[in-house]
């Protein structure tokens, strides 16, 4: 197959790459299993390829504007309040639509508190008008702090889709490894509630009059 693209002519090269990439995804797509639906939330869960740890998507709409929901996402001291099993978030340094934040996560006894460092970069679609905020983790940009495990890999992204009526469609896509010695099936036990209890308390905070009224100069807004 290497053999074969490189001779192809650029074009058709392109169109290739393009082909194989929707085949690949629309067959990832059709593997996810729902696995709760409640109070307008709908949580999935599939396998990953070459991993033991399972990947979760949450869904849900929000009678909202797009900036509201950036604005809670992009403000770190908030993130405790609704983000599941999250001690604290502080930003480290930006770079206009890219930022770097450190998280800890609070885990139960006899688990070892989590630590991350994550990149995320948003991007917004100029013709659907849908943001989508990329997740990755970047554990060595800082040295590792004693009596917390380093999160290794994380790729997770939030998906902002404008629909009529003035609504908002959210979803929350991750697959993260936790590092450390957690076993395989208290990871993947987790996976239902730690989106399901994130976006509802996410639900409550965005629409208080705090976020509705916020308007950010990053965000276009669809015209009513």
């Amino acid at each position: 197959m290497k053999n074969l693209l490189c001779k192809l002519p650029s074009p058709f090269l392109f169109l290739t790459l393009i082909l194989l990439l929707v085949t690949r995804f629309s067959s990832a797509e059709e593997s996810w299993s729902l696995e709760k639906s409640k109070n307008g939330i709908d949580i999935y869960v599939r396998s990953v390829e070459g991993s033991p740890i399972k990947e979760f998507k949450g869904v849900m709409t929000l009678p909202s504007t797009l900036s509201a929901v950036v604005a809670l996402l992009d403000d770190s001291e908030a993130a405790p309040k609704w983000i599941y099993n999250c001690q604290s978030m502080d930003l480290l340094k930006s770079d206009g639509l890219k930022k770097w934040s450190y998280i800890v996560n609070k885990l139960p006894w006899p688990a070892t508190d989590r630590d991350a460092i994550v990149l995320s970069i948003m991007r917004q679609n100029p013709a659907t008008l849908q943001v989508s905020i990329a997740l990755t983790a970047e554990p060595e940009l800082q040295p590792e702090k004693k009596g917390l495990v380093r999160i290794p890999e994380m790729n997770a992204a939030w998906v902002l889709t404008p629909k009529a009526g003035g609504e908002v469609q959210v979803t929350y896509q991750a697959h993260v490894n936790p590092g450390g010695q957690l076993p395989t099936w208290l990871i993947n036990s987790l996976l239902v509630d730690t989106p399901f209890s994130s976006l509802s308390a996410m639900r409550e905070l965005v629409l208080t009059e705090h976020y509705q009224k916020q308007q950010r100069d990053d965000v276009v807004e669809p015209q009513a």
